[in-house]
């Protein structure tokens, strides 16, 4: 990863930006109780991706059936950022640059979404590629093509080995149902990588697990929280 904005599905744009989260202690005791909670992050400067909702039926119409919240757009970043700043940053570039989604456009929808901020923190190496909890941690990966040396080995031109990184923030491969080993395959086609993903390639991969402090608002809440002038603004802005 760079400091540029990256999307959560890391598309084929970014999959060749080399991995870098912040450093991170290796791993020395088994995961904490999933009924821990995360380590507080930093208030001024933090690693965040921020993400758009669509919101149930049922929170303004609770004669609605049940629906889950739906991905609407997930942009941010693993390099630290200040706060001020980067959340008004991610906020937009979240709602208007995630390239599987086309911009959110009118301030009906706006209305109809939630917006939820990540802050990670509690960054550990892994011992190895299953050192993480999926109830509690995100995992990033990172490794190198380990075929880009064949090409020295038999004889033909030297080639610069490929780096592939990726990360699914904390909670995804839970929603996913995944194993270890399907979601190890996971990152590593959302990186690029087209190879066959065997134990070998599992063993070379390094793995950074964190976690995340979440904050989610509807359109609602956000309403309620803010002056009557600055909501005029924003529907005039809108």
């Amino acid at each position: 990863f760079t400091s540029s904005p990256l999307s959560s599905s890391f598309a084929a744009s970014d999959a060749s930006s080399s991995v870098s989260p912040p450093s991170a202690p290796r791993s020395s005791s088994p995961s904490p109780p999933r009924d821990t909670p995360p380590p507080r992050p930093n208030p001024r400067t933090s690693p965040l991706f921020v993400t758009w909702e669509t919101t149930s039926p049922s929170a303004r119409d609770f004669s609605s059936s049940y629906s889950p919240p739906r991905l609407r757009g997930c942009i941010g970043t693993l390099t630290p950022r200040r706060l001020r700043g980067a959340l008004d940053e991610y906020a937009l570039l979240a709602g208007v640059r995630d390239a599987r989604f086309p911009p959110v456009a009118s301030l009906p929808e706006l209305r109809a979404l939630a917006c939820k901020v990540s802050l990670l923190a509690g960054y550990e190496r892994a011992a190895d590629w299953r050192d993480w909890d999926a109830d509690v941690h995100g995992v990033t990966i990172e490794f190198e093509d380990p075929g880009a040396d064949d090409g020295i080995r038999g004889g033909g031109a030297h080639r610069q080995p490929r780096s592939f990184g990726a990360t699914y923030l904390p909670g995804v491969i839970r929603e996913q149902g995944w194993s270890k080993e399907e979601a190890m395959e996971s990152l590593a086609r959302k990186a690029g990588f087209e190879g066959a993903v065997t134990e070998d390639v599992r063993r070379a991969m390094r793995v950074t697990r964190y976690r995340s402090s979440v904050a989610r608002a509807t359109y609602a809440e956000y309403e309620a929280r803010i002056s009557p002038s600055d909501a005029a603004n924003d529907a005039t802005s809108a």
